[in-house]
């Protein structure tokens, strides 16, 4: 797909929430409103970032929030990483259970900080998004700890090697799924 390909669909997806939530959220999701500096792993500051509230963590990488500023909860997908599926036929699949608890334990009911990734939403309609609680980076301490894979997909690639390093050191150690999983 071509850039304006991809920027075509980006735009068919902000518009699609423009009309459902607002000029407020548009502005939110885009850094423009509640936007906060979150010190990136370079030493700078990562602009257009937006605060929000977690109202109810779906699984070990999938989190509702309400944006500040906005009234209606939206999904946030986070980038780079996937967790066992505790939805994923009649049986959850191992680990989706310790998974889903330590992402409650990190983010649940708490404030946090949202990075959107360059392609800002899925084919589901989740924001698509690197989360921090606090000094917390929430998609990196779930690799670390052994809760989720590394799933990278283009263009929000921004932690590939990081996110890779981290899930082979979790791997060899035996940390979290690994140690009751394999």
């Amino acid at each position: 797909m071509t850039y304006y390909g991809q920027a075509t669909i980006i735009m068919e997806y902000i518009f699609k929430y423009l009309a459902e939530w607002g000029l407020l959220l548009f502005f939110a999701v885009m850094g423009t409103s509640g936007q906060v500096n979150v010190p990136s792993t370079q030493g700078e500051m990562i602009q257009g970032t937006s605060t929000a509230v977690v109202v109810n963590v779906i699984d070990g990488d999938t989190i509702e929030v309400i944006i500040e500023g906005s009234s209606k909860s939206i999904p946030v997908r986070y980038i780079g990483i996937d967790t066992p599926e505790p939805y994923a036929g009649k049986v959850p699949e191992c680990g989706s259970a310790e998974a889903t608890l330590r992402n409650r334990e990190l983010v649940g009911d708490k404030t946090i900080t949202i990075v959107p990734g360059t392609d800002p939403f899925d084919q589901y309609d989740r924001m698509l998004a690197y989360v921090y609680a606090g000094e917390v980076f929430v998609n990196e301490t779930l690799v670390a700890e052994g809760y989720a894979s590394v799933l990278m997909i283009k263009p929000n690639t921004e932690y590939q090697t990081r996110f890779q390093e981290r899930y082979w050191a979790a791997k060899e150690q035996q940390r979290g799924i690994f140690a009751m999983c394999e």
